[in-house]
């Protein structure tokens, strides 16, 4: 049990404590005054680099104004502060890398080296070290897929395409700049395969150092041009559509540098191209080439080509024969107002033939167009169940006063007869039946006379019909 007690460990007092932030505090005062006396160490290193950099500039200034004593001091200061921040080859920049105050600088005032100038003169689209900014956003890890028809293969004028396409996908991509190089070594093939296997023993190959190889493999296969001799000797091929000819002009000058494009020589070039290949189009388009930048020069061009293109659509459409090859369906207009034509006159009968339909209508009477039955003079009346007169021939009966009476009389002779046949066929036939509304107060005698003569008609012709059924059953017995 003692032994366990001694072991066990002591509460901690106030005292106990103290002595332990004290010694704490103690330890730390050592250490802040061994950084004080590190920190002095490192400004004076700082200090003495920094004297004997100016020292090396000054000499460089110095030696530069010796060689181009026209050069102002000033500028050639501004020059070599700028050019001494940086590495001094292009092998070393992926040790270090430029800020963004020391790249602007470099933009303005650096001088291109000849490596630099020749790959600039061959591929004015290229991007150097002092064009790109290595930012934070950019990674190695980043992937970038380049399609398989964006390889180069072929030493000829569409490398320069693909290495547009090609360059665009890194900076999409935000892969680092010192990693092009060993990207694009990746798809190089054919033509350029000795530069491929060349890069494979290169540590640190440089965007440039690439397409300087691979400009003058293209050199060797006498494929690289300059883009401003391309522009210059572009011509149409025999047979070639104006508009494809229009294309490639416009494409060899978009491949020209900024300062190209906007140089009067080039606007000069597009003059003499389009007046000695172009005659028509240039007619056209020159008057409103005015004031106009060289790049909407070219753009004026491809348009004012692509209507002309379009007047053959208008030549197989239309015909410019001066003669009218059809006759008019329109009428001179009269000068004359007692004068008429008697074409226009039945025309006009025609129309108004149809214009009024009632002098179509027939009489219920007589027959004949123009005018009512209320209105008819003639003695005859046809009935009301016909809008045309039916010839009696065409029925089949005989219309004579004698044969009415007799037939008119054997029927009262046998009224029985008479009414079953006319029960067995009102049920088997439907009857259609008319009722009129007849003010009668408005009707004259001569009218009065008129309806008994209708109804005793009506009568006779239904007696004639129970006639006819009366004898064909007759026969149907017989049979």
């Amino acid at each position: 049990m003692s032994e366990s007690s001694k072991s066990a460990p002591e509460h901690p007092t106030i005292l106990s404590l103290r002595k332990k932030l004290r010694e704490s505090n103690e330890n730390v005062d050592i250490r802040i005054g061994a950084l004080e006396k590190r920190m002095d160490k490192i400004k004076i290193m700082t200090t003495t680099r920094l004297d004997r950099i100016e020292a090396l500039l000054q000499q460089l200034v110095s030696e530069k104004i010796k060689e181009n004593p026209s050069v102002d001091t000033k500028l050639n200061s501004k020059v070599v502060d700028s050019s001494a921040s940086q590495p001094a080859s292009s092998q070393e920049y992926g040790k270090s890398f430029p800020t963004e105050e020391i790249t602007t600088l470099n933009l303005e005032n650096s001088p291109l080296t000849s490596m630099e100038k020749f790959v600039k003169d061959a591929w004015p689209e290229a991007l150097l070290a002092r064009n790109i900014e290595d930012n934070m956003y950019t990674s190695s890890k980043n992937r970038v897929v380049i399609k398989p028809e964006y390889c180069l293969k072929k030493a000829d004028i569409t490398v320069f395409e693909k290495l547009q396409h090609i360059q665009s996908a890194f900076r999409i991509a935000l892969v680092p700049y010192h990693l092009w190089a060993e990207r694009l070594s990746h798809e190089l093939d054919g033509d350029f395969m000795g530069i491929r296997v060349w890069s494979a023993s290169r540590h640190n190959l440089t965007w440039v150092e690439i397409l300087h190889a691979i400009f003058v493999a293209m050199t060797d296969h006498d494929a690289l041009r300059s883009p401003l001799t391309t522009f210059s000797s572009v011509a149409p091929i025999k047979m070639e559509s104006v508009i494809v000819f229009t294309k490639q002009f416009r494409q060899a000058f978009y491949m020209l540098s900024a300062n190209d494009r906007n140089s009067p020589l080039v606007t000069t070039m597009i003059t003499d191209i389009c007046s000695k290949h172009l005659p028509r189009i240039w007619t056209h388009a020159e008057p409103s080439m005015n004031n106009l930048l060289n790049y909407q020069r070219i753009e004026k061009v491809v348009q004012v080509t692509e209507r002309v293109c379009n007047w053959s659509k208008e030549e197989q459409t239309f015909s410019f024969d001066s003669s009218p090859s059809l006759n008019t369906l329109i009428e001179q207009p009269l000068t004359d107002a007692h004068t008429f034509s008697t074409a226009a006159s039945a025309f006009l009968q025609g129309m108004t033939d149809q214009a009024f339909p009632t002098n179509n209508d027939l009489c219920y009477c007589c027959g004949k167009k123009g005018h009512w039955a209320n209105t008819c003079h003639h003695q005859r009346e046809m009935p009301r169940n016909s809008r045309t007169q039916i010839e009696p021939q065409k029925r089949g009966i005989q219309y004579c006063q004698p044969d009415l009476t007799q037939r008119f009389n054997a029927l009262r002779s046998k009224p029985s007869m008479a009414r079953s046949n006319h029960q067995t066929t009102s049920n088997n036939r439907p009857q259609h039946n008319k009722s009129y509304i007849v003010n009668t107060k408005d009707f004259t005698d001569e009218e009065w006379e008129s309806l008994q003569k209708l109804g005793a008609e009506e009568y006779e012709s239904s007696s004639l019909k129970y006639d006819d059924m009366h004898e064909d059953l007759a026969d149907d017995e017989e049979t």
